[in-house]
């Protein structure tokens, strides 16, 4: 009996019950960047929301990625059961869909991962729960203590729109191996109450499994902001004008802007999100030839991967909103 077969489209199964509506015509939280006032792009691609907005569907998820988000849908699991042992009330994704409409009439849809309700079922905290699932998103996380800019994005959108206060929570359910001598790893073990490091013989450390929380939060400004573990807050490029900018933009046929590499802070990232797209050679061919936004898109209905979804659906969804206008802000 081929039991990895049946687990593999068993992951493909849980991937299709799990994911985002994808009716065309709607722009998505899972989509969610910001735009500033200067025309840079970060968070999620905005060539990337544009084409999941016209229905544009063009790679097939290997079973690598199958295995990491069955993982994550694993983790919201476990962490449910950690809030039931306690009592706390709360919403899952699908009891708690956001939608809102922005200013030129684009639909947005999202489901943050967990809010928090009082007795009356008043949501008043979210969750957003991220895994750490490399070692380099365990060292910016848990020793730089920066969380990644799109997750802020997302906990910050969803913020918004609820109008309530979000942790970006990330869970290390592993133990990395790190070679003696990384840079990055403190030359003595760390000796804190959760034994973050620990040597492993002469040859090399590992890091611990952690739980690791940023609040994020908006100034009087409609700034973003997020606060680490030790109380302390750091102020980021990030803005509720940015974020409605992005979903008030991203439709629009034209050629939008490739994502600019930068961090939270605003200072330059060591790599760009394109280096991970499977569109990147449609997009430097197109910027190389000066060709326009169709000769884009029919380079992308060409390749063997893509699909396209027409839409058969009103635009009207019931869902759960805050104000547009209002900001959870730091109380």
């Amino acid at each position: 009996m081929k039991v990895s077969k049946l687990l593999k489209e068993g992951l493909k199964k849980i991937q299709e019950q799990h994911i985002e509506d994808d009716t065309p015509g709607r722009l998505r939280g899972g989509s969610v960047g910001h735009l500033d006032e200067e025309g840079n792009a970060t968070g999620t691609c905005m060539r990337q929301a544009h084409l999941r907005y016209k229905g544009y569907s063009y790679e097939e998820h290997p079973l690598s990625s199958l295995i990491m988000f069955s993982g994550g849908v694993g983790s919201e699991e476990i962490q449910c059961k950690s809030l039931d042992a306690l009592g706390l009330k709360y919403l899952r994704e699908e009891q708690v869909p956001i939608c809102w409409t922005t200013k030129n009439g684009i639909t947005v849809t999202g489901r943050p991962d967990i809010v928090l309700v009082d007795e009356n079922g008043v949501p008043y905290h979210g969750i957003e729960l991220k895994m750490a699932s490399t070692v380099w998103t365990s060292k910016a996380v848990r020793f730089d203590k920066e969380p990644k800019l799109s997750h802020v994005i997302q906990a910050a959108h969803y913020s918004w729109q609820l109008g309530i206060p979000f942790s970006l929570v990330y869970i290390q359910y592993v133990k990395f191996s790190v070679p003696r001598g990384a840079k990055w790893i403190p030359s003595t073990p760390l000796k804190d109450k959760e034994g973050l490091i620990q040597w492993k013989g002469n040859w090399g450390q590992y890091i611990q499994p952690f739980i690791v929380e940023y609040e994020i939060f908006f100034d009087n400004d409609g700034r973003v902001w997020y606060e680490t573990e030790d109380g302390t807050s750091h102020e980021t490029i990030i803005t509720r004008q940015g974020i409605e900018r992005f979903y008030e933009e991203a439709h629009k046929e034209k050629l939008h802007p490739r994502p600019a590499p930068k961090t939270l802070s605003g200072a330059k990232a060591g790599y760009t999100l394109c280096d991970y797209c499977p569109l990147k050679d449609t997009c430097d061919l197109v910027e190389e030839k000066n060709l326009t936004y169709d000769d884009w898109l029919m380079l992308i209905e060409a390749r063997p991967d893509t699909t396209i979804k027409l839409s058969t659906e009103s635009p009207d969804e019931v869902g759960l909103s805050g104000d547009h206008n209002q900001s959870a802000k730091r109380r």
